[in-house]
């Protein structure tokens, strides 16, 4: 397997080309390959680049303990994918404007 520095880069040529199925595919890789903990906000950029917001969902609902990064990965796709934050997919606890716990 490549390291995760290769598999960003890659998860970001397939998002400027928005190549979901070859994303999705290293995504599946990336499941069992203990690589999926370090490039999660990779690939919450890649599906709001591939106009999937509800799939950037998931992979943002599956980390234990979000970072900032994280919140920002996923507050950009629903923007750019022209979801407003009262969308009721939106995270409850963002909704009031703090987002830090």
């Amino acid at each position: 397997m490549r390291s995760a520095g290769t598999i960003s880069q890659q998860l970001t040529r397939y998002a400027a080309a928005q190549a979901l199925l070859p994303g999705a595919h290293l995504h599946a890789n990336l499941l069992k390959s203990g690589f999926l903990a370090s490039l999660r906000n990779h690939l919450i950029s890649f599906y709001s680049k591939c106009r999937r917001p509800c799939c950037a969902r998931r992979v943002f609902d599956e980390i234990p303990d979000p970072c900032h990064v994280s919140w920002s990965s996923l507050v950009t796709a629903y923007s750019n994918n022209g979801l407003p934050r009262s969308n009721p997919g939106f995270p409850r606890h963002a909704r009031g404007g703090c987002m830090l716990q």
